[in-house]
């Protein structure tokens, strides 16, 4: 969890206002102006809480879903597999499982032979 932040109107973070204008709206219809707490109000607002952006894996918005849709909605799940999937093919959980085990060869620290205080001292001496 992160603090409140503004999402809409001029005091919005940048980053809403990216995926915003990015990603099309998701309806033309606002709740009656008097219910907004904000300004200036935009066609391409989120309009609710648990809005959601799919974004790939090069960091690119490619789709915008509304608040009613759950992250289990098939067309969500099918968007997210996509974004996901993008550049890989069907067989990148495959990839992905290779590219993990050729990294953790890697952090595999060397074998040290331990070495006592006073062996580091008369080197140095």
């Amino acid at each position: 969890m992160f603090e409140k932040i503004e999402s809409n109107g001029i005091d919005q973070e940048a980053m809403y206002g990216w995926l915003k204008g990015i990603c099309p709206e998701i309806s033309d219809s606002f709740y009656p102006k008097s219910r907004l707490y904000y300004d200036p109000i935009n066609v391409r607002d989120i309009r609710w809480n648990w809005e959601k952006f799919i974004i790939n894996r090069e960091g690119k918005p490619t789709r915008r879903y509304a608040s009613f849709y759950p992250p289990t909605d098939t067309n969500v799940r099918a968007d997210i597999e996509a974004a996901l999937t993008e550049g890989y093919g069907q067989d990148w959980r495959q990839k992905l499982a290779v590219a993990k085990a050729k990294l953790a060869k890697k952090e595999q620290a060397p074998v040290v032979r331990p070495v006592s205080i006073s062996e580091i001292l008369r080197k140095h001496h």
